[in-house]
């Protein structure tokens, strides 16, 4: 029996028309494997650890302020870092913010070091009062000049000396105690001059008046014109005494000109400076 040959046209039978048939796309039979991962170098992550991690801090404060007294480790043979941790310690301790803080710790030593400054002025006051005698004895020194001998020197001295006790005068206290004040105040200076770096979002935050800021410098020039309103002031209130020296009107006149001139560069200072 003769098998039919299915047509197109015959609908009892199927019928494959090859030349439309698609190719199947070619399959990949080849195995993956797992990619071993890039090592990424330790300062790159590093940095990208800490980029995140300053990411997060400009949204939360208190990581601020933990990320940045964290780089403060105080030395304690350096005076500087010990004002700094003073300051702190007021600031933890008493709650007060930290303009007031300073403002606190500046009184605190300007009170220990009253009695220095009192003596000061005293052993200057006294000088004051002696200069008179003194110049009466180098005019006498002068006139004997070269004829004066050794026993006339002696005589001198003997008389300078006996000056010097009755007005209870040191001339070795007259040096000593500026020199005694002075590495104080550098210290504070310092130590006040590189707390923004350490501290700058606490001082940046909370404290009084119009300088909120005390890492910036005063916007109204306020605390600069006052301190050198009060340097000029503290230089008259000793005016007297220094306008009984013959060159007492040019030091005057020069001290004034200083302390008015102090103030295109306090105007540059961040005003945690300026209470000292």
């Amino acid at each position: 029996m003769e098998t039919p040959t299915p047509t197109p046209s015959d609908p009892n039978s199927f019928w494959f028309d090859t030349t439309t048939l698609v190719k199947p796309a070619p399959v990949n039979l080849t195995p993956v494997l797992d990619a071993t991962p890039t090592p990424v170098p330790v300062d790159t992550a590093i940095d990208n650890s800490l980029s995140v991690v300053l990411t997060e801090a400009s949204t939360d404060p208190s990581l601020t302020t933990l990320l940045t007294s964290a780089d403060f480790h105080p030395s304690w043979s350096y005076p500087p870092d010990q004002v700094i941790v003073a300051i702190t310690s007021i600031h933890e301790t008493t709650g007060l913010s930290y303009g007031l803080s300073i403002l606190t710790f500046t009184l605190g030593i300007r009170t220990l070091m009253l009695p220095i400054f009192i003596k000061s002025q005293r052993n200057t006051s006294r000088m004051a009062h002696m200069k008179p005698k003194m110049d009466v004895m180098n005019e006498r020194m002068k006139k004997l000049g070269s004829s004066l001998d050794q026993a006339q020197k002696l005589q001198m001295a003997s008389e300078m000396n006996a000056l010097f006790t009755k007005y209870d005068f040191h001339p070795i206290k007259a040096m000593a105690l500026p020199l005694l004040q002075m590495p104080i105040f550098m210290s504070v200076f310092f130590g006040l001059e590189q707390m923004p770096d350490y501290y700058s979002h606490k001082l940046s935050t909370g404290n009084m008046g119009w300088f909120v800021n005390l890492s910036a410098t005063d916007p109204y020039y306020v605390l600069p014109f006052l301190c050198a309103g009060t340097s000029v002031g503290i230089i008259d209130l000793g005016k007297t005494q220094m306008l009984q020296n013959p060159s007492g009107k040019t030091m005057l006149t020069t001290f004034r000109a200083m302390g008015a001139l102090s103030m295109p560069f306090t105007m540059m200072f961040p005003t945690a400076l300026l209470p000292n």
